[in-house]
C-alpha cells in the first residue's frame, strides 16, 4: 500500500510562482503522491496570510493521479493577480 501524504501546500499563485507550483506538483506526482488540498497563500508587505481560496479532494473520490490531475486544474484555472 502506498503511503497517503495530506500536504497543505501554500500555493503562491501571485506573478511568476503558478509556474512554481506547477514545478512542485509535477515532482510529487513522479512519487506518487496523494493530494488532499492546498490553501492559497498572498505575499503582502507583512508576510504571507491565507485569502481563503482553497481545493478539496477527497481521499475516497479517486486515485493519486487524480488527485495531481486535480491539482493541477486548480493551479492552472487560478485567475491571475487574485490574491491581493
Amino acid at each position: 500500500m502506498k503511503s497517503v501524504i495530506s500536504i497543505i501546500v501554500a500555493v503562491l499563485l501571485l506573478s511568476g510562482r503558478k509556474r512554481e507550483a506547477l514545478q512542485l506538483i509535477d515532482h510529487l506526482a513522479v512519487s506518487g503522491v496523494f493530494i488532499l488540498g492546498a490553501d492559497v497563500l498572498a505575499l503582502t508587505s507583512d508576510g504571507y496570510r491565507h485569502n481563503y481560496d482553497s481545493w478539496l479532494f477527497e481521499l475516497d473520490s479517486g486515485s493519486a493521479l487524480e488527485s495531481i490531475e486535480h491539482a493541477r486544474t486548480y493551479i492552472k484555472n487560478y485567475p491571475e493577480g487574485c490574491v491581493t
